[in-house]
């Protein structure tokens, strides 16, 4: 149950921040703006190579995006060869269907709808999550992952712990979704993507962040354990919009401890060059809350690993207009 005293409290805060910033815009404070990133950047994926293309993007679809915003992200992921897609807030039916469908071609397999109980159907009801993918995916549907995880066949998914916060995200089903795909030379991908949520406690994004992977632990453990997998021949990600700043030293070592230490492949591929993909407005403030990690051993397992080729933020835009308060991140990874 929701307590409600404490959602009016919360719209109560989130009306005096808005005062806030909208005093110090007016006394001249300097607007914090995301740099520039190139318009669509070529993926440049050797398909011959055993290269994995990569995508991930919050692409805002709360509401249905306009057919300009929509059309031009279809444009752009059609004329790459990116192996794997993997979008968060596609609340929009409407939103989901056309990219589905204008895209059955190029990425004929698909996660649809992620479902959970809500009393707000737009919302919460839908978890946001969405997958497409050029190569199959496996058919899971004799495995049993345990009571929290739902398996759905061909993807598998578990719902985050929710908190009531600042940010009204909480309303909806934040939640881990994982699909395994059947790669080129008896290869294997094990694909996650989660939104977790904004502004919760500390105690809060560490709980998110521990089930999210013991998620990936379970999944790895059940598929060995029934031969479906070989994990020497399956390489892990996980993607998403984590809602923790790269660039805040300590958060974003918590994150990845509680994460058990993936490899972030921006960072290692950047180093030192600082990549933004989300302006938080209301704070004047610029992060990297989206993420590509790539795992080389979870639990007792040694996954396949990755080389990293290539990973930059991007954009999407319209009429010089970013499609979404995100930024996508994509990445060539070999195998």
């Amino acid at each position: 149950m929701y307590d409600f005293n404490r959602i009016i409290e919360i719209f109560g805060c989130l009306l005096v921040l808005s005062l806030i910033c909208s005093c110090s815009t007016k006394k001249g404070v300097e607007k914090a703006v995301l740099p520039v990133y190139a318009n669509k950047i070529p993926l440049n994926l050797d398909v011959e190579s055993n290269e994995l293309g990569i995508l991930t993007y919050n692409i805002k679809a709360i509401g249905a995006k306009n057919k300009e915003e929509t059309d031009a992200l279809i444009e752009y992921v059609r004329k790459e060869e990116f192996s794997i897609i993997l979008l968060q807030e596609v609340f929009s039916d409407k939103t989901r269907h056309q990219l589905i469908e204008s895209l059955e071609q190029e990425y004929p397999h698909h996660v649809d709808r992620v479902d959970y109980p809500g009393f707000w159907r737009s919302i919460c009801y839908n978890a946001g999550l969405t997958i497409l993918s050029r190569y199959s995916m496996v058919d899971i549907s004799s495995v049993n992952f345990g009571e929290k995880i739902e398996n759905k066949g061909h993807f598998f998914h578990q719902i985050l712990p929710k908190e009531v916060s600042l940010s009204l995200d909480f309303m909806s089903n934040k939640s881990i979704l994982g699909t395994l795909i059947a790669l080129p030379n008896n290869r294997s991908l094990l694909a996650f993507t989660t939104h977790t949520q904004a502004l919760g406690s500390t105690k809060h994004k560490a709980n998110q962040y521990r089930v999210i992977y013991e998620f990936i632990k379970k999944s790895i453990a059940e598929l060995t354990l029934t031969g479906i997998i070989d994990p020497s021949k399956t390489a892990v990600i996980l993607t998403g919009d984590l809602n923790t700043n790269a660039y805040w030293e300590n958060q974003y070592g918590e994150l990845l401890n509680h994460l058990k230490h993936p490899n972030d492949i921006h960072f290692l591929h950047n180093v030192e060059k600082e990549e933004y993909s989300f302006n938080a407005t209301i704070f004047n403030m610029l992060f990297r809350f989206d993420y590509i990690f790539n795992y080389d051993r979870v639990g007792q397992y040694n996954m396949l690993p990755l080389e990293i080729k290539s990973a930059q933020v991007t954009d999407v835009r319209v009429d010089n207009k970013s499609i979404s308060d995100h930024l996508p991140i994509i990445s060539v990874l070999k195998y």
